[in-house]
């Protein structure tokens, strides 16, 4: 009966072995292993869409009278008391059952739904659809095609993706077809509906690992080598701005949240800015920001900028300021921001090389509300930005591997070269091995330091141009 309720003991004996039986699918050997699947939970339950009504009307109840709080009443042991409760007198579940319903009705209530046991499998990257009736693809390690179809119709896969934005306090309609919002569990889910979305809505969910990568686990990708960590661990410590650039799913992400974690000093006040939280970076000292800002539905009243919370940055004593991703105009106001003082800082931007990394800087800049003249952007890029380090996906496999690593230079870092290292850099410059982004008085110079060769091997090129006052 739904109201053998079974002791605290029971009842955790009950999930762990659920955890186990509905094991999430698995990538190995080439294909995916799935376990008891969320598609149709009606095939173990033939009332559940009836019992879902009466938990999630009961959920409602309590919380809205403030009997309950929603994150309490949330967990495990709380919301299978809820379950026994709502369908007590009404449905009859053996205690054997009752975990794996709980399970069930947690997943469509909170979670993804059919989706979860797919959202369970360790490396999962990410999950889209292109359209509801023609199966869905994960990105686990490669990607792949599952051709289980999840959803009734399009109107239950835009459901879902309501759910999703309501949940955010986001609206997506036919007015506002387009939606950004952040999962409970910190996943991205980006969505477009009919008919800007030609025969269907679409949506893609990108998970962020739960534990950041170590450096070793980085080294053994072959995403860069030991010797480019150490020296990467000395330029943080030292107090570079580093900016870590390349495409969609290039691991930008993954590689600050790996260095942050392990090679800002714990001590350092490190204030993190981000549109949607994504960088999993803890330090001593720490504080996380987001932006409000509705993509598709611009409102100057309320929402809250990138550049209105890097103003706001310099005022909370930062020794490090970290911007998750610079996409616009606030990228002036972050170069400004490192050129005051919180040397040590570091962001990511999309571009495809480390030489195009500087350019879109430039043209970024200029989206900037102060106007900034050619000259004046290419001086403060050359002040502000030491490092760029370009990542690159292998575009069939799972591999993300630095490609390059360049220092940039201008003439007046050369004010801090003892005699001996100026004269050294004019001669690489002569060489060619140094060279200017393009010819011009104020021209930013390129110096690599690492190269991934044809072969696929990272090398060494040079060693860094230390700046005296810096090293």
């Amino acid at each position: 009966m739904a109201g053998d309720l079974l002791s605290p003991e029971e009842r955790a004996n009950q999930l762990a072995e659920t955890r186990r039986v509905s094991a999430p699918a698995e990538a190995a050997e080439g294909s995916i292993r799935i376990g008891r699947r969320f598609a149709n939970p009606q095939s173990e339950f033939p009332q559940f869409s009836e019992i879902l009504a009466l938990v999630q009307e009961r959920f409602v109840t309590l919380t809205s009278n403030g009997t309950k709080k929603a994150a309490e009443l949330k967990k495990e042991d709380a919301y299978f008391a809820l379950t026994g409760e709502s369908i007590k007198g009404h449905y009859q579940v053996q205690p054997v059952d009752m975990a794996r319903l709980v399970d069930l009705l947690r997943a469509y209530q909170f979670g993804y739904g059919a989706l979860e046991d797919y959202m369970r499998i360790p490396d999962i990257e990410e999950i889209y659809y292109n359209r509801w009736d023609q199966g869905f693809f994960i990105v686990a390690g490669e990607k792949r095609k599952i051709d289980q179809v999840v959803f009734k119709d399009n109107e239950d896969l835009v459901n879902f993706v309501r759910k999703i934005a309501t949940e955010n306090d986001v609206t997506i309609n036919t007015k506002n077809p387009n939606v950004d919002a952040t999962l409970s569990d910190g996943s991205r889910l980006n969505s477009t509906l009919e008919p800007l979305a030609v025969d269907g809505a679409d949506f893609v969910i990108r998970r962020h690992r739960d534990i950041p990568f170590t450096v070793e686990s980085l080294i053994e990708r072959e995403t860069m080598t030991a010797e480019l960590a150490a020296e990467i661990g000395e330029w943080i410590n030292t107090g570079l701005n580093i900016i870590v650039c390349g495409g969609t799913g290039s691991g930008k992400t993954s590689l600050l949240n790996t260095l942050g974690n392990t090679y800002i000093p714990r001590d350092d006040r490190l204030l993190i800015v981000e549109n949607r939280k994504e960088l999993q970076i803890e330090t001593e000292d720490y504080k996380y920001f987001q932006t409000r800002e509705e993509a598709t539905k611009p409102n100057p009243e309320t929402d809250i900028s990138m550049r209105h919370m890097i103003k706001q940055t310099l005022r909370k004593r930062p020794d490090r300021i970290f911007i998750g991703e610079v996409r616009g105009g606030e990228a002036f106001d972050a170069l400004t921001a490192w050129n005051s003082g919180e040397e040590g800082s570091m962001c990511t931007i999309h571009a495809n090389s480390a030489w195009e990394c500087i350019s879109k800087l430039e043209q970024l800049c200029g989206f900037s509300d102060a106007r900034p003249s050619e000259n004046s952007v290419r001086s403060l890029i050359s002040e502000a930005v030491d490092i760029v380090i370009h990542l690159s996906r292998e575009k069939r496999g799972s591999r993300r591997r630095i490609m390059e690593v360049i220092q940039v230079l201008h003439p007046r870092k050369h004010d801090y070269l003892d005699p001996a290292t100026a004269e050294w850099v004019a001669q690489l410059r002569a060489s060619g091995h140094i060279q200017p982004q393009r010819e011009g008085a104020n021209d930013i110079l390129i110096a690599p330091l690492w190269i991934r060769a044809r072969d696929g091997e990272l090398t060494k090129v040079m060693d860094r141009v230390k700046l005296r006052g810096r090293d």
